[in-house]
């Protein structure tokens, strides 16, 4: 597994044209990406939302463009790799982490299988709503009122829908149109409350449009909007800390002119957390609840950048402490070697069942409700081609290495991100 650096390639703010735009955003609601009360400025540019306020001193505009153009080249990568057919997708699973959205896409549902039945013109996609017309329409009360047929079905198809690794997509396209139309004119929805009884997200109590919450559909999902990776530049000193994720912002140098060997690996790693902690909002689990889990939340973003990775021979001499040293072995490079054990494979067929079986797994989670669930209908197996669960992963891992670094044929093992990637 040999690892090559990526370094940043330097450009100036003047490239990026018309594509990157200062945005001093004075109305909270359409910010396009979490940011404190008043303070929405940003430079934006494509899927990247660069923060202002703390850096507008420190932080050269071509230093914030070579950050922002080197993050949305590993966006572009990441949308293949997690199975996605373009950037916009991946955006829409950060767009659908709270929650609020899937709700509304139900209301939407509802009011467009509203409008079919009365033969009026809907705005969804008609294979879309076919496929939700054709859901059962029955359903009991929840407490908040008549429960109208084309809400249960709306609901009973999102529900099914979000038991499928790549549901977020499908309702993009529902709340996309959504927005559109309502960008264009907000009177294709004021039959809305009367025709949804049932509809909480977009209506006012008193049966009338909720403006807010279409206005917040307009910064997520509008044309020229959109939900945006937050990042907020650092000065880098050149040691080892590079980079970091935490809770849906990305820590980015802002002065990678002084460092033009800086390995830009790094926002690829970063990026990958981001996506994790997208795909697993909304589930009452955490990486962290058990020893295994540690290896998973640092060592996917290890695999995914193609960072740098040790021998088999050298984790096989590593094994001889056991599994569970291996799995809390506090080194970048053992976690990322380790996720690799999963994805390594002979032919490109293994390896593309291999890469899908960490992408299901991750996709999931947050439908089980639990790591180890998750793990085990994944689809892991071995070296040996052996089907595996988390438990047997934690007690094997050890011997397995070992026998994967005596394995006569180990030169033909790649792994399934460098298939992926080609």
């Amino acid at each position: 597994m040999p690892y090559t650096p990526e370094y940043v390639t330097p450009r100036r703010y003047a490239d990026l044209g018309a594509e990157i735009q200062h945005i001093d955003q004075q109305q909270d609601r359409f910010c396009p990406y979490p940011a404190a009360p008043g303070q929405c400025e940003y430079y934006g540019y494509k899927d990247v939302a660069y923060s202002v306020p703390e850096e507008t001193d420190s932080t050269g505009l071509d230093d914030m463009a070579t950050t922002m153009s080197a993050l949305q080249y590993y966006v572009d990568i990441q949308a293949g790799l997690w199975g996605l057919q373009d950037s916009e997708a991946l955006m829409a699973v950060a767009a659908f982490s709270d929650g609020a959205a899937v709700s509304e896409a139900i209301e939407l549902i509802a009011f467009d299988l509203q409008r079919l039945q009365a033969s009026q013109p809907g705005i969804i996609d008609a294979e879309l709503l076919s496929a939700a017309a054709a859901t059962d329409d029955r359903c009991t009360d929840s407490g908040t009122g008549p429960l109208s047929s084309t809400y249960c079905q709306a609901t009973r198809y999102v529900d099914g829908l979000q038991s499928q690794p790549d549901w977020q997509p499908v309702l993009d396209k529902v709340v996309r149109a959504a927005a559109q139309q309502y960008q264009h004119s907000g009177d294709y929805f004021d039959a809305l409350c009367a025709s949804v009884p049932s509809a909480q997200m977009l209506c006012q109590l008193d049966r009338s449009i909720n403006s807010f919450s279409f206005d917040l559909l307009v910064a997520q999902f509008g044309p020229g909007n959109g939900t945006k990776l937050a990042v907020q530049g650092v000065a880098y000193k050149g040691d080892n800390n590079k980079g970091g994720y935490l809770s849906g912002r990305m820590v980015l140098p802002n002065n990678l002119s002084s460092f033009p060997e800086f390995d830009a690996k790094v926002f690829n790693h970063e990026l990958t957390h981001f996506v994790i902690d997208q795909y697993m909002s909304g589930s009452g689990v955490t990486f962290y609840g058990r020893m295994e889990t540690r290896l998973f939340e640092e060592g996917i973003p290890v695999a995914f950048a193609e960072q740098q990775t040790w021998t088999w021979e050298k984790l096989a001499e590593l094994a001889q402490s056991g599994g569970q040293f291996l799995l809390t072995q506090d080194n970048y490079n053992t976690r990322g070697s380790l996720v690799n054990y999963l994805l390594v494979a002979k032919t490109a067929a293994e390896a593309r069942a291999k890469h899908q079986a960490l992408l299901t797994f991750i996709k999931t989670i947050s439908v089980y409700d639990d790591i180890a669930v998750a793990f085990d209908h994944a689809g892991f197996t071995n070296h040996k081609g052996q089907a595996i669960t988390l438990d047997q992963f934690g007690r094997d891992i050890a011997t397995w290495v070992t026998e994967l670094a005596n394995d006569a044929d180990l030169s033909q093992y790649k792994t399934a991100i460098q298939y992926a990637r080609g």
